[in-house]
């Protein structure tokens, strides 16, 4: 039984065209079927308020899509978890996501939660790796006579 956790974020980055800033709030939860990515994106134009705000949207990532998690320490207490799926499908639509690869920033304060929803979820997926190795080794039914 996994450990209900979750983890906020902010992203910043620009549009591709460089004329706004682009800000993901999010939060980063984990739930009984997989891992849920919950966000809102704004685009600052000279930075005063938001010109363009997106729904919430919420994207969920069965446990089987997902290949890792990792927290990964940075400079001056800042750091980031990795999360990569087995599929580019899985991280479809999500803001910054670079092929099955996602990276999010996790602030100073966040950095405990983080590190203990990584466990968490490694602690997961090491289970049904297990489950699966001792499937797929235990004896079939008696062979044909």
């Amino acid at each position: 039984m996994i450990e209900l956790l979750s983890v906020p974020f902010t992203s910043r980055g620009w549009t591709d065209s460089y004329e706004a800033m682009v800000i993901v709030h999010g939060l980063l939860r984990s739930e009984p079927e997989g891992l849920a990515f919950e966000f809102r994106r704004s685009e600052h134009s000279f930075g005063v308020k938001p010109t363009v705000e997106d729904p919430i949207r919420t994207i969920a990532i069965p446990w089987a899509e997902i290949q890792s998690l990792t927290y990964r320490r940075r400079f001056l207490g800042w750091g980031h978890l990795v999360l990569r799926t087995r599929s580019l499908r899985a991280l479809d639509g999500i803001p910054s996501a670079q092929g099955n690869e996602l990276v999010v920033p996790i602030s100073r304060a966040e950095r405990l939660s983080a590190r203990e929803l990584a466990a968490n979820v490694e602690l997961v997926l090491a289970e049904q790796r297990i489950a699966a190795l001792d499937a797929g080794s235990r004896p079939s039914a008696l062979p044909p006579g």
